[in-house]
This record gives C-alpha cells, structure tokens and sequence, in this order.
C-alpha cells in the first residue's frame, strides 16, 4: 500500500490539475489511477477534514448523475432565507461513524391576541430545519463517493417530515422512508447511477460494496435501473418478518398495508438500527414520535407557568426533550389551567398525539 504522503502528494496535483484549463480527458485518466481504487480512507488522504470532504464533491461532480444532484443541493442551499443559515454544500458535510443525513426543526409558538370577536388568544407554529450529512469515516474515497450521492438524494428529494403535524403517521412514514420521493429507493437507485458512471473510468468497480445488486436492479428492456425492483427489494425482511408483522398490528396495520413486504432473505439494512428498512423505519418512527411528545410535555407545562405568572404572549418559546412522565401525570397538569388562553388546544394536541399512538419501545 502506497503511504499517506505520497497518496496526499498525488492528489494534490490532481486538485491543481482539475482547477486548470485541462484536456476533457484528463479527469478521467486520472480516476483511473491506482489513488482512485486504494483502500485508504477516504479521510485519510490530507490532513483537514474540510480538504477531504471537497474531494469527495470533487469526484462525484466529474459523473453525470453526481453533478446533477450537487446542483440541486446547491440550488436547495441558495434558497434558505437568513444569512446566517446560509451555508455551501461542504459545510452540512461532516465525518461520522455511520452515513446518514439529519434532520433538525426548531419549531417557535407565535401568539395572536385576543379579539372581540374570538376573546381568544390563539396561538400558531413556525418551523425551521436544519440538515446535516454524516459520511462513514471507514470507507474508501468510491464507497464515500456513493454514500454521499445517496445522502443528497435524501436532501435534495425528500420531503420535509413534520412530526408535529396531523398526519405524522406510521404506515406514512414507512412507505415514505422506502418508497416515497428522496426516499431509500430513489437514493439507492442514485447511487447505482454514479457507481455505473464511475465503472467506467474506473477499472477496479469493486470497491463497490453493493455492485452485484445494482447490476441486478438494472432493467435491461428500458436499460434503466429500476425503481420498482428497488423498492421490492427494500421491504425483504427475512427472519424479522414476524416481528415487522407483530409490531405493524398495534397500530391497527396488517400485512394487505404493505403489500411489498415479503420473508425474503434480506439484503438491505438500516446503518442506524443494523435491522431491515421496514422494520427500521417503525423504530425510527416509534423514537421521532417520542421525542415530539416530550417537547410537547415540556411546552405544555412551561405555558402553564406562563399563565400563571401572568407574563405570557410576550416572547416566543422553543423547546427541548424533557423526560416524559405517566400519562395520569401529563393530564392533571393539563386540567390544571383554566385561562382564557387556548391551552385547551395544547392539551388536546399532545394527548391525540402521544396517548393514543406512542408505543413503548
């Protein structure tokens, strides 16, 4: 194995000779180098993160696909509205032990004041997210490659899921995860595209761990990768089937809700919980809906003290995760407050919200 200085010195001039007036061909001869298919980290190659993470956008930018979803994820960038959230595509990019994309809401409480018409105070919500694009640390600079077109996908695609909403629902939020818009299968498909069009300038297409099964979600009549053979395979379970099927059920689901879903051996698992996609994305959900009630427990008991006070409608209040108590607990605090405030609103969205659907983990 070549050592860290050389590889350092040979990609340096390969960012110098990329930044230059250089023959269409030069890009490509130079991925075929034996740099390209190390099994170095890709973080291992200069010294500063931030160098690392622009050679990564660097090779993805020189395939089709790969420049493609850079530049919707630029565009995507360009329209957050506040200076201060304001940032290039390489500064939501960071280093982490596994590859996944985070998702922040900072949800603020706006009071309207009483009329005479309502003799109501009402209150609405305004939301701000935040993303944050984590990539495995371990892989190689190809397997970085892929993982970071897969992540874009999700930022670029995915709609934003507002667990706080009405129709934050399970059956929702596991097809949306597999099979919806920037979902695992459209990121998948995106990283079989970049793999395929990085092959070809690459001799060594094994650092690919998932090469096999991209070359089989190929569909050789519209000689496309498929979405639909993606999409089947994402909801193979394998051993975990019972317990999907099992866990499906208290929430009133059955087997006919996810027609895809088979006992087939699975090939696809979740880097956050190491389980099948399906099976996953419930606990994903079971974990976002438990935090979301904990910010509304907090919420509820923090307006109730501002009503007592006698200070409330001044500032707007944000909100973290507090332990969440018994139910009993959570309803005699709501049925303390008798102001004029909506409260009543408050405390019927938490216990619709987390009484009658959270479940224990």
């Amino acid at each position: 194995m070549k050592s860290i200085v050389s590889l350092t010195v040979v990609y340096l001039l390969l960012l110098i000779l990329l930044t230059v007036e250089t023959p269409a061909l030069m890009p490509s001869e130079m991925m075929q180098s034996e740099m390209m298919q190390s099994t170095l980290a890709w973080t291992q190659i200069f010294r500063e993160d931030s160098e690392n993470i622009k050679n990564l956008l660097l090779v993805l930018s020189k395939t089709a696909s790969g420049k493609k979803i850079l530049s919707l994820a630029s565009s995507k960038l360009s329209s957050v509205k506040t200076a201060r959230e304001k940032k290039g595509i390489a500064e939501i990019i960071h280093k982490g032990d596994i590859s996944t994309t985070n998702t922040s809401i900072l949800r603020k409480i706006i009071t309207h004041p009483s009329t005479a018409a309502t003799g109501t105070t009402t209150l609405a919500y305004s939301y701000t997210y935040s993303h944050t694009i984590y990539i495995d640390r371990s892989l190689t600079i190809v397997e970085a490659v892929l993982d970071l077109a897969h992540e874009l996908t999700h930022y670029v695609y995915r709609p934003e899921n507002n667990p706080y909403q009405k129709n934050f629902r399970v059956k929702d939020f596991i097809v949306s995860t597999i099979e919806g818009r920037g979902g695992e299968a459209d990121a998948y498909l995106v990283e079989c595209k970049v793999w395929s069009e990085l092959s070809r300038i690459i001799t060594n297409n094994k650092t690919h761990k998932n090469q096999k099964l991209c070359k089989e979600m190929y569909d050789a009549r519209t000689q496309k990768f498929s979405k639909q053979k993606i999409v089947e395979e994402f909801y193979k379970l394998g051993g975990h089937y019972r317990q999907f099927i099992a866990d499906i059920e208290l929430y009133q689901l059955s087997p006919q809700d996810f027609p895809f879903a088979t006992a087939h051996n699975a090939r696809f698992f979740s880097s956050t919980y190491d389980l099948p996609y399906p099976l996953s994305a419930l606990y994903e959900f079971q974990n976002t809906l438990k935090k979301v009630c904990d910010n509304d427990l907090k919420k509820i008991k923090l307006i109730k003290s501002k009503i007592l006070s006698k200070t409330w409608g001044k500032t707007s209040l944000t909100f973290t995760p507090t332990p969440m108590p018994t139910a009993a607990a959570s309803a005699a605090t709501a049925k303390a407050s008798t102001s004029s405030l909506s409260y009543s609103q408050l405390e019927k969205e938490y216990l619709d919200r987390c009484e009658s659907t959270i479940v224990e983990i």
